[in-house]
């Protein structure tokens, strides 16, 4: 599983964010998984869709509540409602 983590962070690097989203969407329909939907969230943040980052960021936060996503949850959740109140809805 790392080196799935290892190439969806490396695309995300290189900005091919689709392909990093196509491959998170096809493992989380195998088996909910915390870092997956952490990284799904970040390719979404970087496509301009902070509103389903957040639900990635949400379910990242459920299965691993110490994880990386539980922060990054609330710094998300801060920005986006300094500056698109009408995008988020819990």
């Amino acid at each position: 599983m790392q080196s799935l983590y290892d190439k969806i962070e490396l695309l995300l690097h290189q900005g091919d964010i689709a392909m990093a989203l196509r491959l998170a969407d096809e493992a989380l329909g195998l088996a909910p998984d915390a870092k997956l939907y952490f990284l799904q969230g970040k390719a979404y943040m970087k496509s301009g869709r902070p509103g389903e980052a957040m639900s990635a960021f949400m379910k990242s936060r459920q299965l691993d509540p110490n994880g990386p996503a539980a922060e990054t949850y609330v710094l998300a959740g801060d920005i986006m409602s300094f500056y698109h109140k009408d995008l988020y809805n819990p």
